[in-house]
């Protein structure tokens, strides 16, 4: 077996999630479906329409990083989950190293308003939000907590 495999399988154990996929060349694609949409989508899609630049990550802890004037935030965007804490401590880190800001947005309830310095946001909380600078205030909200 090829090396970087050999890593990739390692830290697909080390972090309990899928990091590699097989290809299948002669299976079709799935069809896209824009009805429903997935979460990630709609929470991104809404932080751009009350005002931020969204810049979607890959190979990160969260999704995005967004951004309005000086206010720069690394989000998240998931379900309540002990690995979306851990990824929420990671960003804390983060954060604190690049002087931003950090939050995750939880599909559904939250057991807690923040982890560390990464402050927790229901979706239902952020589709009640309309300007950049409300988000600003539920994020330093939260933080106090």
């Amino acid at each position: 077996m090829d090396t970087t495999i050999d890593v990739a399988i390692k830290l697909e154990e080390l972090f309990g999630q899928e990091l590699i996929k097989p290809v299948e060349i002669l299976e079709p694609a799935a069809p896209v479906s824009r009805e429903g949409g997935r979460i990630d989508d709609k929470v991104l899609s809404h932080l751009a329409d009350i005002g931020f630049d969204v810049f979607p990550t890959a190979q990160s802890p969260f999704n995005a990083i967004t951004q309005k004037e000086d206010l720069v935030v690394l989000t998240g965007v998931g379900k309540f989950s002990s690995t979306m804490l851990k990824k929420a401590r990671l960003m804390s880190s983060l954060s604190i190293v690049t002087k931003t800001f950090s939050a995750v947005i939880v599909d559904g309830e939250s057991k807690v308003e923040r982890v560390e310095e990464t402050a927790v946001i229901e979706s239902r909380e952020l589709e009640r939000i309309g300007k950049t600078s409300e988000f600003a205030d539920l994020m330093s909200e939260k933080q106090d907590k």
